[in-house]
């Protein structure tokens, strides 16, 4: 199967102080289980690679800061890759 990639963009916490990393994770949206993609963005978007084509995924976000991790929120509705012209 060829592997695709998606854009992710979220919003900062209003509260909660100074947010040193947000953890983000993925699951297929068929399955239960979250699967960590990153530890430590320092921005409030990423890029996840790795994603087939045709399979639906779900992704969730936490803010990571001096107090420990925050609760994870979800982030809209699942999302599946699209192969796109030139690839």
């Amino acid at each position: 199967m060829t592997e695709n990639a998606v854009g992710l963009q979220w919003q900062r916490p209003l509260e909660g102080g100074f947010i040193r990393q947000y953890i983000v994770e993925k699951r297929k949206s068929n399955k239960t289980a979250w699967q960590r993609v990153v530890n430590d963005v320092s921005d409030t978007s990423y890029r996840v690679s790795g994603l087939v084509v045709g399979t639906s995924y779900m992704f969730r976000v936490a803010a990571v800061n001096d107090s420990g991790v925050g609760p994870f929120t979800p982030l809209h509705n699942a999302v599946t890759p699209t192969l796109q012209y030139g690839e």
